[in-house]
């Protein structure tokens, strides 16, 4: 009877070691006809296992089984993990821990916490480089948006205006021409507390002071993780720098003499001391930051009206203290607020956040579809 059991169970080792053993080579890998007998079938019931056909290898390849090390009612919880280096197991099929070959490639690692490295096409376009933005920001202007912004009569007015009054100053006039005139009557007017409060919004004006409110709103974006007020110095930071650039241009071009320093308005003065009257620069900068503030804070209505206001006053304050002349004041913010539009412009068409701006258009009648998209200043 022992040697009968002995005998059967040596048996049913050969049996299964034969259609679990690979039909085409020792190593079991890549090879399509590949037949593994599933884990539950081995370490089940022997009898349920040879109950049903499984598909094997062929004829030829059972003539020699080749016996397994053990019987695998032995070793039930197959396959198992060999030590790295280890030939594979001629019964085991490849190690696959949670089937990552089934399921695919491996997925990317995550960004370690904490990084900022990712690539620049996913960044916001006031994230991007700020220099490289500026750079941009010139051909842009000259190319594309000046020539789109003199089709609008908003900007067209006014700046005509404006370099219509300052052309006829220092033309040969007694009293030097409208624009030199209105701002001798204002200047004259200006003592006082009105005097003090020109001084004090002048002071505003000047590049020290926005650079400490734009670097304040910087690192206070950084201490609170506020990426709106981030945004908006950003913003702000990028218009300043542009209008810089143009005003610097355009006070050595036109040299024309400030009202402070003896002259009546005359353009082209290039040997005169004090030549950069046009445009004002306070005028410009403090519109090209004022004009960003309103639009990225436009939800709360009394930001716009403090932001204007205040850029308003900037500019009328160096004509009360003999600084600029009306001209110059006029023209140099409707360029920092034609500017800060661009930059906006340009934000908004790369932001994620400017879909909304578009709208489906569609006509059945004429089997007309597309698209629109809309922008308000």
């Amino acid at each position: 009877m022992i040697v009968a059991r002995a005998a059967l169970l040596l048996g049913l080792c050969s049996f299964f070691s034969s259609r679990v053993l690979p039909a085409d080579g020792p190593d079991g890998l890549n090879r399509p006809d590949r037949d593994i007998l599933p884990a539950d079938r081995v370490a089940g019931d022997p009898q349920s296992a040879s109950s049903q056909e499984i598909p094997g290898p062929s004829a030829a390849s059972r003539e020699e089984p080749r016996l397994s090390p053990a019987c695998p009612q032995d070793e039930p919880n197959l396959p198992s993990a060999a030590p790295p280096g280890a030939p594979l197991s001629p019964i085991s099929p490849p190690f696959d821990p949670g089937g990552i070959r089934a399921n695919g490639p491996l997925p990317a690692l995550p960004m370690p916490p904490g990084s900022t490295e990712h690539p620049s096409s996913d960044r916001p376009y006031w994230r991007r480089n700020l220099f490289k933005r500026v750079l941009s920001d010139q051909k842009f202007l000259v190319t594309s948006w000046w020539p789109s912004e003199l089709r609008r009569w908003q900007f067209t007015a006014p700046l005509v205006l404006g370099t219509m009054a300052a052309a006829t100053s220092g033309a040969g006039d007694a009293d030097g021409g409208p624009d030199f005139a209105f701002e001798r009557r204002f200047h004259a007017k200006t003592s006082g507390t009105s005097l003090r409060l020109a001084h004090e919004f002048t002071s505003i004006g000047n590049v020290s002071y926005a650079a400490l409110g734009l670097g304040t709103g910087y690192f206070l974006s950084r201490l609170t993780g506020n990426e709106h007020l981030a945004e908006t110095v950003s913003l702000s930071t990028e218009a300043l720098i542009d209008a810089g650039i143009w005003v610097s241009a355009l006070k050595g071009i036109t040299a024309r003499v400030r009202p402070s320093g003896g002259g009546r308005g005359a353009f082209f003065q290039f040997s005169a001391a004090h030549n950069g009257s046009f445009p004002s620069g306070h005028a410009i900068g403090a519109f090209s930051v004022a004009t960003v503030i309103a639009h990225e804070y436009a939800g709360k209505k009394w930001v716009p009206w403090v932001a204007y206001g205040t850029a308003t006053l900037i500019g009328a304050s160096r004509v009360a203290l003999g600084r600029h002349y009306p001209s110059d004041v006029v023209v140099g913010s409707m360029l920092g607020n034609s500017i800060s539009r661009m930059v906006l412009a340009r934000n908004s068409e790369e932001s994620p956040l400017a879909l909304d701006r578009f709208r489906p258009i569609a006509d059945p009648s004429r089997h007309l579809y597309g698209a629109a998209y809309s922008y308000s200043w």
